[in-house]
């Protein structure tokens, strides 16, 4: 998994918790801006409200990926919750 997280408590438990299911975090950078984070609300009808704090997620980088990773065989997933362009 590659990402950021901040050198805080959410980063530090984030980390803790995928490393404990198993997660490859080398490519996880730690950062001094705050770990990103969100609030998620559901009414009575089903209907969410989600308030996003992006924090360090907006400093992420393709860069962070060193391209040596990516072959015919590669399989990509982003959630949206990093700048699109650099």
């Amino acid at each position: 998994m590659a990402g950021r997280v901040g050198r805080d408590a959410f980063g530090d438990g984030a980390l803790d918790n995928l490393a404990a299911n198993g997660v490859d975090t080398r490519l996880v950078v730690k950062s001094d801006n705050p770990t990103g984070c969100a609030f998620i609300t559901v009414d009575p009808g089903g209907e969410n409200a989600i308030t996003v704090a992006s924090g360090v997620n907006m400093t992420a980088s393709a860069a962070d990926v060193p391209v040596t990773l990516f072959g015919a065989d590669t399989i990509l997933v982003l959630q949206m919750e990093v700048p699109v362009v650099e």
